[in-house]
């Protein structure tokens, strides 16, 4: 079970005080393939980076039956990702860590935020496929995770 985050209280702009919870090992699975998706969920991770001390795991999913080849250029792909976007925050590049898994990727997310004793996931929300109300759904990864995880669940919107 993962530990109860901290609370910090954060002045705000106006004057104001506002509590916010300091994670200290955040999940964040990218699909770099999307490009508008992963930067939204990069983003809202160097958030908490920003303000704190946290460790952010980049986690990117192949497929079980990708090769070491095509691991490789994952992993290339993600570095380069994470170093064009992440350079406003210089300084903090020890804090993050780039991870790619081969497998499910629910499976995969749920596994490796239990071994790192992630205390907060970040999902996107890819599928926009209609409910049997034809209101939006949430995707089959971002359901079994969300219901499975033992950490928070930030999900992201998918912007049209």
């Amino acid at each position: 079970m993962a530990e109860i985050p901290a609370v910090a209280k954060l002045k705000l702009t106006t004057g104001s005080m506002v509590e916010y919870i300091m994670y200290k090992t955040i999940v964040a699975p990218v699909d770099i393939s999307e490009v508008p998706m992963s930067e939204r969920i990069l983003a809202k991770a160097l958030f908490h980076l920003q303000y704190s001390d946290c460790i952010v795991h980049l986690l990117a999913i192949a497929p079980e039956s990708t090769g070491a080849e095509q691991t490789d250029e994952l992993s290339i792909a993600l570095m380069g990702f994470v170093a064009e976007h992440i350079a406003a925050h210089a300084g903090k590049e020890d804090h993050v860590k780039l991870v790619v898994k081969k497998g499910a990727p629910a499976d995969q997310i749920l596994a490796y935020s239990r071994e790192v004793n992630a205390d907060l996931i970040i999902l996107g929300r890819h599928r926009t496929a209609g409910s049997q109300l034809g209101r939006p759904a949430l995707g089959s990864t971002t359901v079994k995770v969300s219901s499975q995880a033992e950490a928070d669940i930030s999900i992201i919107k998918k912007v049209e």
